[in-house]
């Protein structure tokens, strides 16, 4: 099973990556004047990661239980990422600061990713 969410482990730690880096290494561009690029960046990021754990969590053959539940299971596991990497950004990391607008790109990314999973596989119980 774990061979399957290696590849959702591997993007979490990018995304870790990502959050460290210094706040002034950041470009900071408005999409089209309205939306930054960092918030579409959030949200592709757990977008991209909803997906693979979607795959990894229909492909594996343990539990139909995980099989069954994976889309609350992924969304869960976002969310929460996502939430802890945003609530301890502002403390552990340089320049940067926690943003409740980053997290709701963050969850709005996480669904996103389910839409993009679904519009792929379907409404599948293995991928």
């Amino acid at each position: 099973m774990v061979r399957f969410l290696l590849p959702s482990f591997a993007w979490g730690i990018l995304i870790l990556l990502l959050y460290s880096i210094p706040g002034s290494d950041v470009p900071s561009m408005d999409l089209w004047g309205v939306i930054g690029i960092d918030k579409v960046a959030h949200a592709t990021l757990f977008a991209i990661f909803v997906v693979i754990l979607l795959v990894g969590f229909n492909r594996q053959n343990r539990s139909y239980g995980l099989r069954r539940r994976a889309t609350l299971v992924a969304i869960l596991i976002a969310t929460m990422y996502g939430a802890v990497l945003e609530g301890i950004q502002g403390m552990v990391f340089v320049q940067r600061t926690t943003d409740i607008v980053d997290l709701m790109a963050n969850i709005i990314g996480a669904f996103t990713g389910i839409v993009i999973f679904r519009i792929i596989y379907g409404n599948v119980t293995h991928a």
